[in-house]
């Protein structure tokens, strides 16, 4: 599925229709939590700017890219933690990545492929993820944020799993979606949705 910056998606933190079983609500407070996501980089049009694949507004969390570095971060009240993979041209096709933020020990991981790096972190997340969506495509994709800060992402994507404390929240291989939405095909009810600043 493409992305770029008329296609990007969004998980809220809680549905407004009560019909997720695991809502993504307090993510951030999680013993572990976990984004493992396959997908492709249009390296032209992503160059230059810190671009975001699979994030949480605020102080931004998550996967993103920066010209030939793939970043895992979080804020914590002690200040910003990452662990970052750099790729070269072995990575033009698909990369399969995931980042795991274990609360319990302290630490961040990040997984490309079979290469692995970790960090260490002081301090608990800050409260900005409490009422964060998950953004799928960019950084945060809220209408009243500056373009520059959108941090839009151009490329592919063709997996997504989201877990918390080992189970599945969301999952999916975006072949089951419609114009507006994407199937959660964990049975978790927690459906992605199409950004539109005029729907929401």
């Amino acid at each position: 599925m493409i992305l770029d910056k008329d296609n990007y998606y969004f998980l809220a933190p809680d549905n407004k229709n009560g019909l997720s079983v695991r809502p993504p609500h307090n993510l951030y407070l999680a013993a572990k939590f976990e984004f493992k996501v396959k997908f492709k980089v249009d390296f032209e049009k992503c160059k230059g700017e810190t671009r975001g694949i699979v994030m949480m507004n605020g102080k931004h969390l998550g996967i993103n890219i920066w010209n030939d570095k793939l970043n895992g971060s979080i804020w914590t009240e002690d200040g910003i933690f990452d662990s970052y993979v750099e790729i070269d041209d072995t990575y033009l096709g698909h990369i399969e990545c995931t980042f795991i933020c274990d609360n319990k020990n302290k630490q961040i991981s990040l997984i490309v492929g079979d290469r692995k790096t970790t960090t260490d972190f002081t301090g608990d997340l800050v409260d900005d993820y409490k009422h964060s969506y998950i953004w799928v495509g960019c950084g945060n994709g809220h209408k009243d944020i500056d373009e520059e800060f959108k941090n839009q992402f151009f490329g592919d994507i063709y997996h997504l799993e989201v877990k918390r404390d080992d189970k599945t929240i969301f999952k999916s291989n975006f072949k089951k979606k419609t114009e507006f939405k994407v199937f959660d095909e964990s049975n978790s009810g927690n459906h992605l949705l199409k950004y539109n600043s005029e729907w929401y």
